[in-house]
């Protein structure tokens, strides 16, 4: 398991820049804590009491949109971590993080981790700029999702879970389709439109969480030519 903790963090742009002395100093004082589907990492508004890498598993992250309603931010993965901006600024987190499988992450207790930082002045810069690249990479990403049409988004999700290149293909999606449309920047009521738009080329899917894809290379080729348009 050390091993492995070790792969995930030398790979985050967080701590991945850190010297090797310093990743392991990490391990001695985190934790690995095991999550089952439903349980809050944290919670929006909580103390930033440890910031946290993804080792496997994915981890939803939502803030309250209203009247008791939530809305999805985004997914994380192995390899993400989360928490880290509360951590550093000594805010609240701004949003929830909530498992959506079995989840491990490494937990990196907040006083531990600055302590540490604040010790070692050279690795300041280096977390600020790890901090920055994570920051602006999600900016760029959601700024080329959004340039986008909505059928778009959803074929390129699609076919990202495909292996084979021609044929036909069953894929099971991940999550739940109010969380993939939250990942994808859309509405649910965007999302089934675009499903809907998408039994013309051959790409069905029901109530059960299995799309099919008839014809793979097909829609390789559409999605490339830009030919699918909008779905409003």
């Amino acid at each position: 398991m050390e091993s492995q903790l070790y792969h995930v963090l030398a790979r985050n742009p967080l701590f991945g820049p850190m010297p090797a002395a310093d990743r392991e100093r990490i391990l001695g004082y985190a934790r690995p804590v095991t999550y089952a589907e439903g349980d809050f990492l944290f919670q929006e508004g909580d103390a930033p009491l440890a910031l946290f890498l993804i080792v496997s598993g994915a981890v939803e992250l939502s803030i309250a949109a209203g009247a008791g309603r939530t809305g999805v931010i985004g997914v994380l993965g192995s390899g993400d971590a989360t928490g880290e901006v509360a951590v550093l600024d000594g805010g609240p987190y701004p949003v929830s993080a909530r498992a959506l499988e079995r989840v491990v992450a490494l937990a990196i207790p907040a006083g531990a981790f600055m302590r540490h930082v604040e010790e070692r002045a050279e690795l300041v810069r280096g977390v600020m700029a790890g901090t920055s690249m994570a920051l602006r990479a999600l900016l760029r990403e959601n700024a080329e999702l959004k340039a986008k049409p909505t059928v778009e988004r959803l074929c390129g999700f699609l076919l990202g879970l495909v292996e084979q290149s021609a044929g036909t293909a069953m894929v099971k999606l991940p999550y739940e389709k109010r969380v993939l449309a939250g990942t994808l920047g859309v509405s649910p009521e965007s999302l089934s439109r675009a499903f809907g738009r998408l039994r013309r080329v051959g790409v069905t899917t029901g109530r059960t969480d299995v799309v099919v894809i008839h014809d793979v290379a097909h829609l390789r080729e559409l999605v490339g030519a830009g030919a699918l348009g909008e779905a409003h």
